[in-house]
């Protein structure tokens, strides 16, 4: 804080005032520089447009999403910046010619046919992250699941190793799973309580180098993050920014059959259902005929076997039973409606 204060009151303009966001921290004094520059030419250019538009009229726009992507992340760093709209690359070139004009090269307009995105396999990562399972060069692999209360990553090896070389192969899949992990977390924005399960290590020492590389590669992320050094077990435990909503949820919705669970209920299961409900129904129950409405695959489940089991249903309980099947109805659920009346008995009877 005290480096930026002392920078700003080295570039800062008469009569204005500075507001020094967080993203600012690692950027040195020609950035800060630049930054306020630019302000101040767009602060100019509204005093101006102010004077000699007629209300009403724009006097100012906020920054579109792309050029607040490039002020971000724009940096040094980056080689290459590909840009397959016309309109966009020049925006983006105007912008950087102002701010950094040593990287306007970098800004480069995509000439070729195919789609940028499959040129450099977005489509393909952006798949890739939403995989559970993620591949480790080793052979090893990390399992990435999302519960309420945290993000639980489990590593697991990939080929054997002798008893001997089991230490050496365990630090080698954990160090690929710690560089790895961290890059997840920043492409899935994933934020909150994080678990890792790490392969057993018996070394106090190796276990620290996991937890050192761990360190190493947060100091790329943007985003806060703490993290505890790893237990006996192999456990560690991260804390991280929530800057947005995770990847996942964002392009994904909560399944309305398991509701988010990842498990259906067994079709034995619901056939036993199916028995109970027609028990209670024989006490009270006053027709014979009845409408069974199910799922296409639990519909398939009754009507298997050489004497199929709705059939043995029927002859068991002394009831016409007619299947209906339908998508619409969840796996996990069946309807039973009066064939007389289309009365729906389900809730009755439950």
């Amino acid at each position: 804080r005290k480096r930026l204060r002392k920078i700003a009151r080295g570039i800062i303009p008469e009569d204005c005032g500075l507001i020094i966001r967080t993203a600012a921290k690692d950027q040195d004094e020609e950035s800060l520089s630049a930054d306020l520059k630019y302000l101040v030419k767009i602060w100019e250019d509204i005093q101006e447009d102010a004077k000699k538009l007629d209300p009403p009229s724009l006097l100012y726009k906020d920054l579109s999403t792309t050029i607040s992507v490039i002020r971000d992340l724009f940096s040094p760093d980056v080689a290459k910046v590909f840009v397959d709209s016309k309109k966009l690359f020049k925006e983006i070139r105007n912008y950087v010619q102002f701010i950094q004009p040593a990287l306007v090269d970098r800004i480069e307009f995509y000439k070729e046919d195919r789609p940028i995105f499959e040129s450099f396999k977005i489509d393909e990562q952006i798949k890739n992250l939403m995989r559970r399972k993620v591949a480790l060069p080793s052979g090893g692999h990390i399992v990435i699941d999302h519960t309420e209360a945290m993000t639980v990553i489990d590593v697991n090896s990939g080929r054997y190793a002798a008893k001997k070389d089991q230490e050496l192969n365990s630090l080698k899949t954990d160090l690929e799973a710690s560089r790895e992990i961290v890059r997840q977390l920043r492409l899935r924005d994933i934020g909150g309580l994080i678990v890792v399960d790490f392969i057993d290590l018996e070394d106090e020492k190796n276990r620290k180098k996991i937890y050192d590389e761990m360190k190493k590669e947060f100091k790329k992320d943007r985003a806060k993050t703490a993290m505890l050094p790893m237990t006996d077990f192999g456990l560690m435990q991260i804390t991280r920014e929530r800057v947005r909503e995770n990847i996942v949820q964002s392009m994904t919705e909560v399944c309305p059959f398991c509701e988010g669970s990842g498990l259906l209920t067994k079709k034995s299961n619901l056939i036993h259902e199916i028995e109970g409900w027609l028990k209670r129904y024989k006490m009270e129950g006053k027709y014979n005929s009845l409408i069974l409405r199910v799922h296409p695959s639990l519909g398939e489940k009754l009507k298997q076997g050489f004497i199929s089991t709705l059939t043995k249903i029927q002859l068991k309980y002394f009831v016409i039973i007619t299947l209906e099947q339908s998508e619409k109805i969840s796996p996990q659920t069946f309807r039973i409606i009066a064939k007389k009346t289309n009365e729906d008995l389900t809730e009755e009877f439950i």
